[in-house]
C-alpha cells in the first residue's frame, strides 16, 4: 500500500479472489472485530475524498468500530466535525481528539 498524505491511498490488486477474501473476513469478524482509525485534520472534513471515504465506510459492514482523532483549532470546528461523523450509519466512534 503507497500512502502519501496529501493524495489518495493506493491499494493495489495483487490478483487476490474478492469473494474469498470476504468470505475469509466475515468468518474473522467474529473473533476479531476490526477497529478502523481515521487520523485527519478539520480541514478534510470540509473536501470530497472524506465525503466518499464516509460513504464506502457506510456500506462495509465488517467495521464494528471508527475512531477519529482531529486536529481542530476551536470548538466551532470540533463541533461541525462531529455533526459530519454522524452520518456514519451503525458504529459507534469513540470521540475525536
Amino acid at each position: 500500500m503507497d500512502f502519501h498524505q496529501e493524495d489518495i491511498t493506493t491499494i493495489h490488486d495483487f490478483c487476490i479472489d474478492v469473494n474469498k477474501l470476504e468470505e475469509k473476513i466475515k468468518q474473522l469478524e467474529q473473533k476479531r472485530p476490526a477497529c478502523l482509525i481515521i487520523p485527519i485534520l478539520y480541514e478534510e472534513v470540509e473536501k470530497l475524498p472524506l465525503q466518499q471515504i464516509v460513504e464506502a465506510l457506510n456500506k462495509c459492514d465488517c467495521i464494528k468500530q471508527i475512531i477519529i482523532p482531529m486536529a481542530a483549532d476551536n470548538p466551532e470546528q470540533y463541533r461541525k466535525a462531529a455533526q459530519f461523523f454522524s452520518q456514519l450509519k451503525n458504529r459507534p466512534y469513540a470521540h475525536m481528539v
